[in-house]
């Protein structure tokens, strides 16, 4: 069974913020292409904008930090549709997409990125910096 097909199952069963933990960990651990993990991501944040619990929508952030940092698939995922999206994304979720962008090492997030280096939240703030040093160490 491939990690996208237990996505999806772990999305329809009663736990799916634990079973998408798990996934997490097979991306940070376990042995995953970088084909698959390039899917898996780009389901993720096509579900992630979808979904309603908010302790599900923190599993597929994180399992997404997981694909992007272990299986360096940043510059190969669709990013933007979260970033059309950012309304809909909380503070918390917004620091898993600014780190993931910065994983991009796509210049074209620089502007998107540099917004929130005046937030009123000091985390924002530096989760943004930090994103765009690293963007510009992989560009």
């Amino acid at each position: 069974m491939s990690v996208v097909s237990d996505f999806m199952t772990a999305m329809q069963s009663a736990n799916p913020d634990i079973n998408i933990d798990y996934i997490g960990d097979i991306l940070e651990y376990g042995t995953v292409s970088q084909d698959e993990a390039i899917e898996l991501s780009n389901l993720m944040i096509r579900s992630v904008l979808q979904e309603e619990n908010n302790a599900v929508r923190e599993s597929i952030f994180h399992a997404l930090s997981h694909a992007v940092v272990f299986r360096n698939v940043g510059s190969f995922v669709e990013w933007n549709l979260l970033v059309d999206n950012v309304s809909k994304i909380n503070s918390s979720e917004l620091e898993y997409v600014l780190t993931c962008l910065g994983f991009s090492h796509n210049k074209k997030y620089i502007p998107f990125i540099e917004s929130f280096l005046s937030n009123a939240s000091p985390m924002i703030r530096e989760v943004a910096q930090e994103a765009l040093e690293e963007l510009s160490a992989g560009v």
